[in-house]
């Protein structure tokens, strides 16, 4: 199992911020609990209960609180150049779109991020030179990444 949970560690994303969590479940008690609450149908709640083991992937919808702390990580182990340290802050938190904030109304209502805001500027400005990609927040970035992880484990 530890090999399972070391491997969480490396999964792939962006600026390495790991927006997923895994859960390894192997208490019976706790894997009971699941299969009734989570679980649709007999079939997925036996085997739920059966398993030796469930693994549980959590996205993590606010992945900018762990900046700080990857940043030291990656400054400490001496493997990052000076360039990717200097705009690792920045860059994060542009590619998950929790800076700040451009309200519609100056108080109340939708807002919108300014990374969010300037990306889709961006985006919309290059679309007829060449295709781009659909710009997405924090909590889609986040759930995307949280697929791509299941499907580590889950791939042959």
């Amino acid at each position: 199992w530890r090999d399972v949970l070391q491997m969480t560690l490396t999964s792939p994303s962006g600026f390495n911020l790991q927006p997923t969590h895994m859960l390894l479940l192997r208490c019976p008690k706790i894997k009971a609990t699941l299969s009734k609450h989570a679980m649709l149908g007999f079939g997925n709640q036996y085997r739920t209960n059966d398993a030796s083991a469930i693994a549980v992937f959590c996205a993590d919808l606010e992945p900018s609180k762990r900046i700080d702390r990857i940043f030291a990580m990656e400054r400490e182990s001496g493997t990052r150049e000076d360039g990717y340290l200097a705009v690792l802050r920045v860059a994060s938190s542009f590619l998950t779109g929790e800076s700040s904030t451009l309200s519609s109304n100056n108080s109340s209502g939708p807002s919108t991020h300014v990374s969010s805001f300037l990306k889709r500027a961006f985006t919309s400005a290059l679309s007829p030179v060449q295709p781009m990609p659909t710009m997405e927040n924090v909590e889609s970035w986040s759930y995307k990444n949280a697929g791509i992880m299941s499907q580590m484990y889950t791939m042959p």
